[in-house]
């Protein structure tokens, strides 16, 4: 379990990967819409898709010549949320962060 996390948190170690998740949140996207939103080459683009995909953060579906790109880990989301607010005293759910019993029953 630790080498799948240790995996699946290093695969969000990058910054553009980040992004790319944040942008997949709102609707799905091909490559190139992507890659033109990101500033980025499109293999650049289709890199950080490729690793993404390897942890199954996101999903691929072909659609005509082009694949569509969607989230496909939506708590994802979630964690990304707790994070950016880690400084505030109550988790999402209302509660002291090491009071949740839902984050205790969700990750014993």
């Amino acid at each position: 379990m630790e080498r799948e996390l240790g995996s699946f948190f290093s695969s969000l170690s990058d910054e553009n990967r980040l992004r790319i998740i944040r942008m997949l949140w709102k609707e799905p996207r091909t490559v190139t819409e992507l890659s033109h939103e990101l500033g980025m080459s499109i293999s650049a683009t289709s890199h950080q898709l490729a690793k993404l995909r390897q942890v199954e953060v996101v999903d691929c579906k072909k659609c005509g010549k082009q694949r569509l790109y969607s989230l496909k880990m939506v708590p994802i989301i979630c964690v990304m949320y707790c994070l950016m607010h880690r400084d505030q005293e109550v988790c999402p759910h209302g509660v002291p962060w090491a009071e949740c019993s839902k984050l205790k029953e969700e990750f014993p």
